[in-house]
């Protein structure tokens, strides 16, 4: 699996997969935020916008073709010595390295504070779990009371109605008796 290295330009972090501006102090930036930040004013210094570091020299900053073609390739250290070449590889490797470095190290930076977040959410949940608990408790001992409120109160009415049909019953009888 190769990673693909992302633009250093903070808020950015677009993948970097046919062109970047790379600095020799090891950041690499999108073809956007390249030409934003690289423009040479009068008096030819720049600064990394990822580190601060100046860029005096005319081959600090320069715009690299990261799909270069094949016959690139083939002559672009051709002719040189091989502990150059060497040299050169052992840099490239290095600008790598600490590219994926920076990234793992924030993708962990990142799921530290996703994993706080969620922690916090999680106790919130609880919380408010707790609370609709005990809610959800003092209902249904409300339910409860007012339950046993009613059948009191039923059994109540059942009574005076018992007592009310006693005296229409007498007086039915005594009208179907005179």
């Amino acid at each position: 699996m190769t990673l693909d290295i992302v633009c250093n330009f903070r808020k950015c972090r677009r993948s970097l997969s046919s062109q970047a501006w790379v600095t020799t102090c090891s950041h690499a930036f999108c073809v956007e935020h390249g030409k934003s930040e690289f423009r040479h004013n009068a008096e030819n210094s720049l600064t990394c916008p990822a580190c601060g570091n100046e860029l005096r020299d005319k081959f600090d900053v320069i715009q690299a073709d990261l799909k270069p073609s094949e016959t690139f390739k083939s002559i672009v250290l051709a002719g040189l010595k091989p502990d150059t070449i060497m040299d050169v590889a052992m840099r490239a490797m290095s600008f790598w390295s600490y590219q994926i470095e920076q990234e793992t190290l924030y993708q962990e930076t990142l799921a530290k504070h996703s994993k706080e977040k969620l922690q916090c959410l999680e106790e919130a949940s609880t919380i408010n779990m707790k609370k609709l608990h005990a809610e959800l408790e003092g209902c249904k001992r409300k339910i409860t009371t007012l339950q046993t409120e009613f059948n009191k109160k039923r059994k109540q009415t059942e009574e005076l109605n018992a007592k009310k049909a006693i005296p229409v019953i007498v007086m039915s009888l005594w009208i179907f008796l005179n």
